[in-house]
């Protein structure tokens, strides 16, 4: 398995998007995500929570609820 490491932003969008090298070929990949733990250690929490959720059912959502899923999470942060 290959690895990319690179240091981003994630804006107040809280979108991210990156450029993968040519040497990687497409088709499926994993991505994991490192940051910063919160001050109070809720919100890191709170998101690994999130995060296997989604994994543990890849298949049972629509783009509608994964959007409100998303915004529910979003706003959980503020």
């Amino acid at each position: 398995m290959k690895a990319l490491k690179m240091v981003v932003v994630i804006g107040q969008d809280h979108k991210l998007t990156i450029d993968v090298p040519n040497t990687f070929q497409e088709g499926p990949a994993e991505l994991i995500l490192l940051a910063p733990e919160a001050p109070n250690g809720d919100a890191s929490t709170d998101l690994e929570t999130h995060i296997h959720q989604l994994l543990a059912n890849p298949h049972n959502r629509d783009k509608a609820g994964l959007d409100r899923e998303i915004e529910t999470q979003r706003r959980s942060w503020e």
